[in-house]
């Protein structure tokens, strides 16, 4: 589904598992994305390039478990995003290049995040979970205001 320019709005199945690999990607005219509840995985490059993208909202009760790698990397419209609280893994780049990103709410049983899952981002403040067991090198990589 990748590379479908005029792709505004999306609505997925409820019995949705999983989001495969860059299936949204490079669409810039997606506005805003609902993810159900039954989606445990959301893989590499999802939602990569979907510059047009202001609001994603994991429906309750949420079972994510997983952000893959670049999954929202360069979505530069989004300001705001609050994780589910099942999350344990944020990849690679994750929220890499969303330069409007200036608030995030991790959950608290948070376990992995990975290198420049937030680089260069817009992001003042992070708080991260006590539950934290692996912070790789460069996981921030926030850009310096001028």
């Amino acid at each position: 589904m990748s590379r479908n320019l005029h792709l505004k709005s999306v609505v997925l199945p409820d019995s949705l598992k999983k989001l495969g690999l860059a299936t949204f990607a490079e669409n810039p005219s997606l506005k805003r994305i609902d993810i159900p509840a039954e989606v445990t995985f959301i893989d590499n490059f999802v939602f990569n390039m979907c510059t047009g993208l202001k609001k994603v909202q994991f429906v309750s009760p949420n079972t994510l478990t997983t952000l893959g790698r670049s999954a929202f990397q360069h979505c530069g419209s989004f300001k705001r995003i609050k994780l589910p609280d099942t999350l344990k893994v944020i990849e690679k780049s994750t929220f890499g290049g969303c330069t409007k990103l200036s608030k995030i709410i991790l959950p608290d049983d948070l376990k992995h995040i990975g290198h420049t899952a937030f680089g260069k981002s817009a992001l003042t403040t992070v708080t991260f979970p006590i539950s934290a067991t692996r912070l790789t090198n460069g996981r921030l990589h926030i850009r310096r205001r001028l």
